[in-house]
């Protein structure tokens, strides 16, 4: 269906003949993905709700010191996002791909290289 958008400073909004029918945060940051959990289906925003950064943190702190490191450094950055969830669980992922073991000496070195992106890792 044909929709009209109207984009203002903080807000993008979607309009279909003439009624709104949704709208979003608008960010400015790249690469950020803004959710609104209530246009999730309802498994996907449980699934969502379970994997807080907090939690994803001490999944991370739990495979080894350099893991929970790296992980506090990327939860401590500003500001919390649906970005930096993805992040955080892009590491995690990273212990089921490769192993624990690996990951812990990949972000070891990389916390002893200052080069803390998930990238480098």
């Amino acid at each position: 269906k044909t929709v009209e958008v109207r984009i203002t400073e903080g807000l993008v909004e979607i309009f279909h003949a003439g009624q709104r029918v949704g709208s979003h945060q608008r960010s400015y940051q790249t690469g950020e993905v803004v959710t609104d959990v209530a246009h999730l289906h309802p498994r996907h925003a449980a699934y969502l709700d379970s994997l807080s950064i907090e939690t994803i943190v001490a999944k991370l702190v739990a495979i080894g010191p350099s893991v929970g490191a790296l992980g506090e450094l990327f939860a401590g950055e500003p500001p919390l996002s649906e970005a930096k969830r993805r992040s955080l669980t892009r590491l995690l992922d990273l212990a089921h791909v490769h192993g624990a073991g690996e990951l812990e000496a990949a972000c070891h070195w990389a916390l002893a290289n200052n080069t803390t992106n998930l990238a480098s890792v």
